[in-house]
């Protein structure tokens, strides 16, 4: 397990930035092709060697030439500017270094190549907070599991459904990602079961399950997550009143065992004193990288075929510009300066169902209106 002790740096927003949290999805591919994915990740089918993406309706036939069909799906990503190469990725990391930041690496799936093994073993020597890792079974389990437990400090993984058929993942998606996470929490890694609620994974029966099998793997945190209407995500979520029962169904469970945790756009609904830091942490607490080096004022700030949201939301470029420079931008300051004009509420809920205008990130979300 990673582990480093560094002075935090001088904050160079204002005084008023600490440390800053970065989902970096640092790949669009992935081997699985689920019903929902917040980035439409490009779904790699080793079947017949091809790449399925564009809400998996579209497709593009990848050359039988002798390369591995994951070298040469990079090989296209890169081509045509989808992602960064190498070179970019470790000079993206490089000026991370240099800043008091926490990573976590997601996608896609981040361990689906050997280059980003390669960086997120290079990050573990570099960067100043935390390195999560978010990822499938199949691809986590490719890697010597010592080798990448000394390198992370989080596991990430997705266990959303008690049983092997359920629509909105490939069959039996759930149970790999249980086994091999129950190996990292053997090895004193931290694990956290990412749990995007739905109706199917919110009734008593189903939560009790859950929260069962993730005990009895010894994993330690349930977080509770809003589907976000980004991506292949539309119209899949539930009702603000569904969120809020299926919370409480989730504590009324929760013994201790394994801590359940609320993500940042269900936070509000258990937060009743607004002098607390305001739970929406957008550009302040986190921002996104994309897989070509955007970074996004959220990390859920995607759109359709994994495109940003808006420009709208874009700050800036990674490697050209340093984190330095995009937040001095007056784009990012004039943001930053009104981050508490709808307290609690989600900016990317709120932009979305208000007509997607600069203005509408601060209007309110329609789970707390």
């Amino acid at each position: 397990m990673k582990n480093k002790s560094y002075e935090k740096e001088e904050d160079f927003f204002d005084g008023r930035l600490g440390r800053i949290d970065i989902i970096w999805n640092i790949t669009y591919l992935c081997r699985m092709d689920c019903g929902f994915c917040c980035v439409d990740a490009y779904n790699v089918d080793e079947r017949d060697r091809k790449l399925h993406f564009n809400g998996l309706e579209d497709e593009i036939k990848l050359p039988e030439n002798g390369n591995s069909l994951i070298d040469e799906s990079l090989k296209y990503m890169k081509e045509n500017g989808k992602e960064l190469t190498y070179r970019q990725k470790l000079e993206t990391l490089e000026e991370l270094s240099r800043y008091n930041v926490d990573i976590d690496f997601s996608g896609g799936s981040p361990l689906i190549s050997e280059e980003n093994f390669n960086l997120i073993r290079k990050a573990s020597d570099n960067i100043r907070g935390e390195i999560s890792v978010t990822d499938i079974g199949p691809s986590i389990s490719k890697w010597e599991i010592d080798k990448l437990s000394e390198s992370i400090d989080v596991l990430g993984f997705t266990y959303d459904f008690d049983g092997t058929d359920y629509d909105n993942r490939p069959r039996g998606y759930n149970q790999p990602n249980l086994k091999i996470a129950s190996r990292f929490s053997d090895r004193g890694v931290k694990t956290t079961a990412q749990l995007p609620l739905t109706r199917e994974n919110s009734s008593r029966e189903n939560v009790e399950n859950i929260y069962r099998n993730l005990r009895e793997e010894k994993i330690d945190e349930i977080l509770l997550m809003k589907l976000f209407p980004v991506g292949r995500n539309i119209n899949k979520g539930i009702s603000p009143p569904d969120y809020r029962k299926a919370i409480k169904t989730y504590r009324d469970v929760e013994d201790g065992s394994v801590d359940i945790r609320l993500q940042c756009a269900l936070k509000y609904i258990e937060i009743d004193d607004k002098s607390s830091d305001n739970p929406c942490d957008m550009i302040k607490g986190s921002i996104g990288l994309t897989p070509g080096g955007r970074v996004l004022a959220s990390p859920w700030a995607y759109g359709l075929n994994g495109e940003p949201l808006s420009e709208e939301l874009v700050l800036g470029k990674l490697p050209e510009e340093s984190i330095e420079e995009i937040y001095k931008k007056d784009k990012v300051q004039n943001l930053y300066k009104k981050l508490d004009n709808n307290y609690g509420h989600c900016k990317i809920f709120s932009f979305i169902e208000n007509g997607q205008s600069i203005d509408d990130l601060f209007k309110e979300d329609p789970l707390y209106a």
